[in-house]
This record gives C-alpha cells, sequence and structure tokens, in this order.
C-alpha cells in the first residue's frame, strides 16, 4: 500500500484527497498558492496535484515557482484543469508540470497519474 505524500492545491479538494487517503497516501492540502508553496518546502511531497484555477490562484504561477526554488525543484507536479482547451496542457507543461489531466476526467483517470508519478 502507497505511503507516499501528496499536497493538494484546492479548496475543493475533497473527493480527491478522500480518493487518495483510501489508496493509503498521506495526503496535505493546501487553500492558496502561498501556502502551497510554503508545504512543499517543509513536508517535501512526493507529489503535488495542483488546479489550473480556483481560490489557489494561478496554478501556472505556483508550478513555474515549485519548479524554479532548489528546495521544491524535484517535488513533480500533477495539473488538473476543469477547462478543456487545447492550450492549457501546452501552458501546464510549459510550467515545468510532470503531467496534465483535463476535463472531462474520471477519478480512477487522475489515480492511474498519480500512482505513475510517484
Amino acid at each position: 500500500m502507497p505511503s507516499e505524500t501528496i499536497l493538494v492545491v484546492d479548496n475543493e479538494a475533497n473527493q480527491l484527497t478522500a480518493a487518495l487517503t483510501g489508496r493509503g497516501y498521506r495526503v496535505l492540502t493546501a487553500a492558496s498558492g502561498t501556502e502551497a508553496i510554503k508545504m512543499a518546502a517543509a513536508e517535501r511531497p512526493r507529489l503535488v496535484v495542483l488546479n489550473t484555477e480556483g481560490s489557489s490562484g494561478d496554478g501556472f504561477h505556483i508550478c513555474r515557482q515549485l519548479k524554479a526554488a532548489p528546495a521544491t525543484q524535484g517535488i513533480r507536479v500533477l495539473m488538473l484543469t476543469g477547462r478543456p482547451s487545447e492550450s492549457e496542457p501546452f501552458w501546464g507543461l510549459r510550467s515545468g508540470a510532470d503531467a496534465y489531466v483535463t476535463a472531462p476526467f474520471a477519478a480512477d483517470e487522475v489515480l492511474a497519474r498519480v500512482n505513475r508519478l510517484v
């Protein structure tokens, strides 16, 4: 059973958090980009699951900050978006994300990506 730590950056992450916890992951949550950056540096999770929008701020900017800082640059990032767009995956990966899932997506798809990244 997995025991890796995952940081989920989204204030509406209850369903995802429950699914990850149910699979044995240790899940931390952050509701803002500033909180996410601080938590990632302090906790060093194996993966950050980051929404491109929402109350956490600009997910692309948060991803770039994580990948630029020496303390967090090795942490993998999975970006999620509720807006299907051809350019969003491009900008997500260009921002440093290791993987990107666009809407509509099933929980199983997200969990499969998580499993591959950790």
